[in-house]
């Protein structure tokens, strides 16, 4: 009789194991964590094997001259849109008027790129001051247009742009809305670990605002003599429940957070 060799026992894969934590399954390994979540959000800076989390940047870049030629379609043309980066959003923050009817967004593209929006205030409510955020993921070109269509003309409309990396979505993670004037005004929103704000007003006076919690990033006219529009953000945040952020101004507005 021939004996044969034991059969070949193989040991199963070790684990990934990460010092101080838990063992990393296969899927966390591929990035994917328990129930779908991102390995990032139990091991910051982590999204696989090798690699990191790039932190979410916002930068303001500048505002537009406002238009009041009582369009349908604005267009801002010669916009600086920032450095070239393969994961660049531009967010255009827009405001627009034409009191007392009744307005919508219908689009805005930004470098020819089709933009989501993101938040807005007062769309079809017969005060008609109509604010929006639009974001669209614009890779390449260091300048270009901004082109915002609503549903009907308006007296005038505004444009603040700037520039994200490391942006992981364009819906907000939690938003607030006030479409009352009010003095002050104030935006209550949670932040996510390391995400962003972004807020703009609006008021029918010509008053200067100050905000706090974000950093004012413009405040000016939108219509010469009245209708002051301000806009402030913040990122690289800390995780926070219920931040107040508020303008002093009598206005009416928007805020939102995003990671």
């Amino acid at each position: 009789m021939i004996e044969l060799p034991p059969p070949l026992i193989l040991p199963e894969r070790p684990a990934l194991v990460v010092p101080g934590r838990r063992l990393v399954t296969p899927a966390e390994a591929r990035g994917i964590g328990h129930n779908g979540v991102p390995c990032e959000a139990f091991m910051p800076g982590v999204t696989g094997v090798v690699g990191t989390q790039a932190p979410l940047l916002l930068t303001y870049l500048q505002r537009a001259t406002p238009n009041s030629n009582d369009l349908s379609t604005y267009i801002f043309s010669g916009q600086n849109f920032g450095a070239e980066a393969s994961d660049r959003y531009l967010i255009a923050s827009i405001i627009s008027t034409d009191n007392p009817n009744a307005r919508s967004f219908i689009s805005c593209s930004i470098g020819g790129v089709a933009a989501t929006k993101m938040l807005s205030l007062g769309e079809g409510a017969a005060s008609s001051n109509v604010l929006g955020f639009y974001g669209a993921l614009v890779p390449t070109g260091t300048s270009g247009a901004v082109s915002v269509t609503f549903n009907s003309t308006m007296q005038v409309c505004g444009l603040t742009l700037y520039r994200a990396t490391g942006l992981r979505s364009l819906t907000p993670f939690d938003s607030d809305t006030v479409n009352t004037a009010a003095t002050p005004l104030t935006l209550t929103i949670d932040i996510p670990s390391g995400g962003m704000v972004l807020a703009a007003v609006w008021g029918a006076v010509d008053t200067r605002t100050t905000w706090t919690n974000a950093t004012e990033n413009d405040d000016a006219n939108i219509i010469s003599g009245s209708n002051n529009w301000s806009n402030a953000s913040a990122s690289r945040l800390n995780a926070q429940t219920g931040r107040a952020v508020s303008s002093s101004a009598t206005s009416r507005g928007l805020a939102g957070s995003w990671r």
